[in-house]
């Protein structure tokens, strides 16, 4: 399996220690499947920079409440469809508390639930459903359905 070039791409940094632990134990278990960064972004300016950069250069993902909703097993599927093209890498853009005020260009857009999530705790949701999906992929008895 080639490993993929994943980045989360966030809106501000992760003011909760808990969900700071979160990712990273998510980012730790990704490293047999993945190279992976987060980038926390120091305001808005940098925040609209890097996600242009990210438009041009992978594969883009924005989580948004109107975004497409999966189960774990179809999002799996979806995943390795996503993960085995040649693509240079996925980025996940996740917005603000109030989403995105700008326009940002989507090559797929998901939602994560039809609950609203904090958008410090929609990273961490989201990691945990990345790494099950290649568990799933790989036969991993990570998934109990």
């Amino acid at each position: 399996m080639v490993k993929n070039n994943l980045k989360l791409l966030l809106p501000q940094k992760v003011k909760n220690s808990f969900i700071q632990e979160g990712l990273h134990y998510y980012g730790d278990k990704l490293k047999p499947y993945a190279f992976f960064e987060i980038i926390e972004s120091k305001d808005k300016i940098h925040f609209k920079e890097h996600c242009r950069k990210m438009e041009k250069t992978t594969l883009t993902v924005v989580l948004d409440e109107r975004g497409r909703q999966f189960n774990s097993v179809s999002f799996s599927k979806t995943w390795e469809q996503l993960t085995t093209q040649k693509v240079k890498g996925v980025s996940f853009i996740i917005g603000g508390p109030f989403g995105f005020d700008f326009g940002c260009r989507a090559d797929i857009t998901l939602s994560l639930s039809s609950l609203t999530l904090n958008h410090e705790l929609a990273p961490l949701v989201l990691l945990e459903q990345v790494y099950r999906a290649y568990t799933l992929i790989q036969g991993h008895p990570y998934h109990h359905a």
